[in-house]
């Protein structure tokens, strides 16, 4: 059970796409890249996939729910926490340490 209903989360969620207008058309071209590289098929795409993946996370952490989230819930800090570390796993494995096979469709 949460301590708040939809309607306080609906609200939270228009006040964070206000503040973050018109960020969000940033991250969705990131997405479309995201998915354009694995298509490609590319040795190095998933270097770059990883980082887009790693900075998704890190916004996620950091503006969602160390920033926003917070407001709400006293578990949002930890949740952030653990964003970060996932970001920093991410950037890790996926791009500082060589990246991974992306791909789309059958056999990918």
């Amino acid at each position: 059970m949460l301590a708040f209903d939809a309607e306080v989360l609906a609200a939270l969620f228009a006040q964070i796409n206000r503040a973050l207008w018109p960020w969000q058309i940033v991250f969705l071209a990131a997405a479309l890249a995201a998915f354009g590289l694995a298509a490609s098929g590319h040795r190095q795409a998933g270097r770059a996939i990883g980082a887009i993946l790693a900075a998704g996370w890190l916004t996620c952490g950091l503006i969602f729910h160390l920033h926003y989230f917070a407001q709400l819930s006293f578990t949002a800090p930890a949740f952030g926490a653990l964003f970060l570390a996932q970001a920093a796993l991410l950037a890790w494995s996926l791009g500082l340490r060589g990246g991974a096979a992306f791909g789309l469709g059958r056999g990918a």
